[in-house]
């Protein structure tokens, strides 16, 4: 009935125009009461036919369907592209990681040969400390020791020697004559003891008195010994004492050993029968020699 009706239309729309109005009325009405049957429209028909699209809408709407399958398209190849990126990345970093576990293996034997290392070193620190108190030990033991001797040597120096007659010794030199002595010198025998010695230096001092008084005799200082006779007194030490005091102490520290060779004083400087061996002795006085004129003003009072 649709078609009939567009049909219909049709037809009177591109009829060109009659002379007869009332023949093409005839007609129509002819046509219509003889093929055309009355149809009845519904509203939904009518908007069915309004609502179906024409060519240009399909070609629009074909156009924007391609291009939304262009930009998705799109989107997917840029979605490809960023997934084959982060797999590139992803290599990457397992690279990355297969290299740091390769140093973290590195780092890990060097920090056990680190901890070797120290305990090596701690070892080596408990050893030093070890030897450094066994150093302080033996330190503490020699300063023990020094002490001790440098007390020794304290004791030693402030003792006469008369024995023997060493560097560093202490000896006790006293006055006795010159020429006219030497027969009854103490040094003539080795045996003689000291008691004899101190007896026969005061009878040779007061004999060295009344000989010096003649002029005729020299003085000189013989040191006070048991069984080692002839050791004297170096004639430079005399020369530093001012006076003649009866004895004097001194430090010794240079033997010089010499022979009776003639009865020259050169040669034979105090006096002893020839061929005497005899020792002069350089020494340190203890004390002030002016000290020992006290002994001489009571000797010759």
């Amino acid at each position: 009935a649709a078609a009939a009706a567009a049909a219909v239309a049709a037809a009177s729309s591109s009829s060109p125009p009659s002379s007869s109005n009332d023949d093409h009325n005839m007609t129509v009405s002819t046509i219509e009461a003889e093929h055309v049957t009355p149809v009845k429209v519904m509203a939904a028909d009518i908007s069915v036919i309004e609502e179906r699209p024409n060519q240009q809408q399909l070609l629009a709407k074909q156009r924007e369907s391609e291009e939304r399958i262009s930009r998705l398209v799109q989107a997917k190849e840029q979605l490809q592209e960023q997934n084959q990126n982060l797999r590139d990345k992803m290599l990457e970093m397992q690279v990355s990681l297969q290299e740091a576990q390769q140093n973290n293996a590195h780092l890990e034997v060097r920090v056990n040969q680190m901890h070797q290392d120290k305990r090596g070193r701690e070892e080596e620190m408990e050893q030093m400390g070890t030897k450094v108190a066994l150093l302080l030990e033996d330190n503490r033991q020699l300063r023990q020791r020094e002490d001790r001797e440098d007390m020794w040597k304290e004791l030693a120096s402030a003792r006469i020697s008369f024995r023997s007659f060493q560097l560093n010794d202490v000896a006790l030199f006293y006055r006795r004559g010159g020429m006219g002595q030497s027969s009854s010198s103490p040094g003539n025998g080795s045996k003689r003891g000291a008691s004899k010695e101190i007896s026969s230096s005061s009878s040779n001092s007061s004999n060295s008195n009344s000989s010096s008084r003649r002029g005729g005799a020299q003085q000189h200082y013989v040191a006070f010994n048991q069984g080692c006779p002839h050791r004297y007194l170096a004639p430079e030490c005399r020369s530093v004492l001012k006076s003649n005091p009866l004895f004097v102490l001194g430090k010794i520290v240079q033997s010089r050993k010499g022979q009776a060779r003639s009865p020259k004083i050169s040669d034979n400087p105090y006096g002893l029968p020839i061929g005497t061996v005899f020792y002069s002795l350089i020494v340190e006085f203890i004390g002030k020699p002016s000290s020992y004129q006290k002994g001489e003003t009571k000797e010759n009072s």
